[in-house]
């Protein structure tokens, strides 16, 4: 299931499900994660080949030169896409990963790899909410930190467990400790370099202006309780008749770690079903 492949002299690491499936979903994990936290959803979306990359600097993917923000990791998924040679695939980000995907659908138009873009939970435009101030607050925390400790702590209990309370929506306790855990070992992997360039470069992210610039066939699926911003505010912000909002009530902002079967009913759906419109309730 995991392979790794050279892009530009850099190892890319990626998990890899149903490889004789004769269509494809690439399937982009957020920040600080890695293909290990889309396996649950990669496993529910039947009759699909799945790829999900590690991004450079996560997970077993090798650092970039380059400094790592959404648009350079954009590039990183463009030539990823080229070294596999993805013809037409349905390509489906993940809160930053779903910024790494408009990013690359912006930068990369007449690209012909991509079929259509689904973001799921967008990080959204900066918003001065809590949950922004406080992420933010431990950024620069770690920014000032020598490199060591800045790992330890973004790898501790109590930064992942403060986390877990702002974006966890599921009264699951097993489910939660697991995903927990799981979130440890990625951000483990991160180095204090690779967090602070792309913690830098979020708030300055000009969501609104790309996906009114999108000539794919978007669909954005949002939780009725993301804590990290409301997506609702961007629908009077997007003129682009290319994109439409579902509303998936009743979750929060790591709805496909959390309801992994859901997410893939919705996400099949909207493959199936281009022109749905209707929100998606949590019954």
């Amino acid at each position: 299931m995991l392979r790794q492949i050279s892009i530009e002299g850099r190892q890319a690491n990626y998990a890899q499900l149903n490889p004789n499936q004769p269509k494809t979903i690439i399937l982009v994990h957020g920040i600080m994660g890695d293909h290990s936290g889309l396996l649950d959803l990669a496993r529910r979306l039947k009759g699909y080949r799945i790829i999900i990359p590690d991004l450079a600097g996560h997970g077993s993917s090798d650092i970039l030169n380059s400094e790592h923000n959404a648009k350079s990791h954009a590039q990183f998924l463009a030539s990823f896409l080229k070294a596999l040679d993805i013809k037409s695939a349905v390509l489906v980000g993940h809160s930053y990963g779903a910024l790494v995907c408009l990013h690359y659908s912006t930068q990369y138009p007449d690209s012909k790899a991509v079929c259509r873009l689904i973001l799921l939970a967008p990080y959204p435009e900066h918003q001065r909410n809590f949950a922004h101030l406080a992420s933010r607050a431990v950024y620069h925390t770690i920014r000032m930190t020598p490199e060591p400790l800045s790992q330890k702590v973004l790898a501790s209990n109590f930064y992942n467990r403060a986390s877990a309370k702002m974006l966890f929506v599921s009264d699951n306790a097993e489910l939660k400790a697991r995903l927990l855990r799981q979130g440890q070992i990625a951000t483990s992997k991160v180095s204090k370099r690779v967090a602070t360039e792309i913690a830098a470069d979020l708030p300055s992210l000009p969501v609104v202006k790309l996906l009114n610039h999108l000539t794919l066939d978007t669909t954005i699926v949002y939780g009725g309780k993301d804590k990290l911003g409301n997506i609702e505010h961007l629908e009077s912000k997007i003129t682009n008749p290319k994109i439409k909002l579902l509303k998936f009530d009743g979750f929060g902002h790591l709805f496909p770690l959390e309801e992994p079967q859901k997410t893939a009913d919705v996400i099949l759906r909207i493959i199936n079903q281009p022109k749905i419109r209707a929100n998606i309730g949590s019954k």
